[in-house]
């Protein structure tokens, strides 16, 4: 409505999902004294209001709603009145990053199958917002397109590179929304920005965290194009929503900062943490993507300095060290990373026993005796261990993925690996100071774990250890138990 109706926040709109299971807060601005809402699901009505506050603002809380569609809101003032046809009930997910999660469904390896049985999923949902820039947190949203949310057409895809919606986000709300028998509503909101640092979705409270040093500047580079301010895209592509109840937050981002991973280990949680803090939930579950195999040495570090993230409480990851493209950042296979995603949000958010790991082989130990190195997995994690070339491999698993390095020399030397249960034997030539796994810039092998049911094949994460007898080098499985 206009300037003197009901205003509402774009992020509400018809075909939309809120959480269910959970008091939902929709807010507004009106200038007249108050805002009346009828939540109308077949024969049953519920009545709710709201005195609007001297800055036009006013906010209603719904009642825990249960799995439900066809409901419609009617909003209420002394100007007239706004519905919302077609809401849903159900699951509701936040997905965010850079151009990996922005990357769409129209770009993806198998695009044509999934947009022509999109169809099928009409309560499968989204919302995208734009791209927007702004210097103080702001209350609405600008959508991408045309509508606010949309249900699954081949329409509803767009033509565009980078068009709506995200590729990662939908391949992983597809495979829960078919896990739940197409009885539960799904939606996600996608709010991302390609090319864009953490610093820029990072509030003023998380970069002045003092235990990541404090205050920090806009940093000033040589390279114009990764200039930027910091926390533009938090208050317009984050703080709008901190209101809403999501099940979980998805993040796919870390490209921008592979030159700066030292502080990335710190950015990135305080970001976590911050994000929580103010959505008032300080264990909502958050899953991330570690960055795919790229030809780039800055990669190695990034993907390292993600993992401290796992230091919060109800932190999850999805690999996808083997889905990457040497010449292209943005590998087209996404279907296997939102796969591995779904596995993650699965097992620990609805802590479904179907699914047996979420996660490859993890590293546990590793141990020196002689000539052989005993790298030890979890048991938990490594099951019926086997090698594979990679998505875009050269030369594949005709060179190992496991290299050492001796003492006195700084060349590092492939060893072949001999797999037998959860442990992997390294035959020596001499006295090994440093060994790694799939720590380089491009992975050609890597070693999986073959799981029955939901999990089927999943990657072992990339390590680099100094050693020296027995190394503990334990890969945390996760923080989300």
């Amino acid at each position: 409505m206009g300037a003197n109706g009901i205003d509402l926040p774009k992020m509400f709109g018809s075909r939309m999902v809120l959480q269910q299971g959970e008091g939902t807060r929709i807010w507004g601005k009106s200038k007249c004294p108050s805002v009346s809402m009828e939540h109308q699901n077949g024969n049953e009505k519920m009545s709710y209001s709201a005195k609007v506050a001297a800055d036009t603002t006013w906010e209603i809380e719904l009642h825990p709603q249960k799995v439900s569609t066809n409901n419609k809101l009617v909003f209420t003032d002394c100007h007239g009145s706004v519905e919302l046809d077609d809401v849903l009930f159900g699951e509701l997910f936040f997905c965010s990053g850079q151009s990996n999660m922005e990357f769409s469904v129209n770009q993806e390896l198998d695009h044509d199958k999934v947009i022509q049985e999109a169809h099928k999923f009409k309560n499968l949902r989204w919302m995208t917002g734009d791209r927007v820039e702004a210097k103080t947190p702001i209350w609405d949203v600008k959508p991408k397109t045309n509508q606010s949310w949309w249900a699954g057409s081949v329409e509803a895809f767009g033509k565009d590179d980078f068009s709506e919606p995200s590729a990662v986000c939908y391949m992983t709300c597809l495979n829960l929304y078919k896990h739940m028998g197409e009885k539960v509503p799904i939606g996600f909101v996608g709010s991302y920005w390609g090319g864009q640092p953490v610093e820029k979705f990072s509030s003023a409270d998380a970069m002045n965290d003092p235990t990541c040093g404090g205050t920090v500047e806009n940093p000033v580079v040589s390279n114009p194009q990764w200039q930027h301010v910091n926390g533009v895209l938090y208050n317009s592509l984050v703080y709008p929503y901190l209101r809403m109840n999501f099940k979980s937050l998805m993040w796919y981002q870390g490209e921008a900062n592979a030159n700066d991973a030292v502080h990335y280990k710190c950015r990135f949680p305080s970001m976590i943490s911050d994000w929580r803090k103010k959505m008032n939930k300080p264990r909502l579950p958050f899953y991330f993507v570690q960055l795919a195999d790229f030809q780039s040495n800055d990669f190695i570090a990034l993907r390292e300095a993600q993992m401290e993230a796992l230091k919060l409480p109800k932190v999850g990851y999805a690999l996808a060290i083997d889905t990457g493209n040497k010449k292209d950042i943005h590998p087209k296979d996404k279907k296997t990373v939102g796969k591995r995603l779904f596995l993650s949000i699965l097992k620990h958010t609805y802590n479904c026993p179907k699914v047996e790991s979420d996660i490859g082989p993890s590293l546990h130990h590793i141990e020196i005796k002689g000539n052989v190195a005993t790298i030890v997995y979890n048991e938990n994690t490594a099951k019926n261990m086997f090698q594979n070339g990679t998505q875009d491999c050269g030369v594949c698993c005709k060179e190992s993925p496991f290299q050492v390095k001796y003492e006195g020399n700084s060349t590092w030397v492939r060893i072949p690996p001999n797999v037998s249960n959860n442990i992997v034997t390294l035959q020596l030539t001499g006295k090994v100071s440093e060994i790694q796994y799939a720590y380089e810039k491009f992975v050609e092998c890597s070693l999986y774990s073959r799981f029955g049911g939901l999990s089927g094949d999943l990657p072992a994460r990339p390590f680099h250890a100094k050693t020296s007898g027995k190394t503990n080098q334990a890969d945390p499985l996760s923080s989300l138990a």
